[in-house]
């Protein structure tokens, strides 16, 4: 082969690799993961048996006028 194929070759490789590597970034930057079913499982103190108390929190309103 001519060293230009190589060189056509070696550019389209980067040229795969950087689209790869861009698709993989831009995916785990702004697409969300993929709900799995134990992603809602949570357990509360009633489960468990365990001593709780019920709480009401109060918030200073905000200013009017």
């Amino acid at each position: 082969m001519s060293p230009l194929t190589y060189l056509a070759v070696f550019v389209a490789v980067l040229l795969v690799a950087y689209i790869a590597l861009s698709y993989q970034l831009y995916r785990r930057a702004f697409v969300p993961d993929r709900p799995v079913p134990l992603d809602d499982f949570t357990f509360t103190p009633f489960e468990f048996q365990a001593d709780y108390e019920e709480v009401d929190l109060v918030t200073a309103s905000p200013p009017t006028g």
